[in-house]
């Protein structure tokens, strides 16, 4: 390896680190920064009911009932309550402007 970075010409060396360390190693570019999370629109009791509904929906005493549909619409509001409640964001409360934030 040593012997074939030698023979590399000084313009391959800088493309080779550029390969190898790109910019965002350099500039240790924070990624979080790019994706901006939304505005948290819940406030500290509805998280609290939000993951208390979810805990008891996704769990082993979850309300069953013989239609399908109605058993997954349950799992599916109660995924979409969990993800809320640790996110603090509500789309509905975005697309209807509540804020209950308090």
């Amino acid at each position: 390896m040593t012997r074939f970075l030698t023979n590399l010409r000084r313009c391959d060396r800088s493309r080779l680190g550029a390969l190898l360390y790109p910019a965002s190693y350099n500039n240790r570019i924070n990624t979080f920064n790019l994706v901006s999370m939304p505005k948290q629109n819940l406030g500290k009791l509805d998280r609290i009911l939000r993951f208390a509904l979810a805990f008891w929906w996704l769990g082993p005493m979850a309300p069953s009932y013989s239609s399908e549909a109605v058993n997954t619409i349950i799992i599916v509001v109660a995924w979409i309550a969990l993800v809320e409640s640790f996110y603090g964001w509500c789309w509905l409360h975005t697309a209807f402007r509540i804020e209950n934030k308090e």
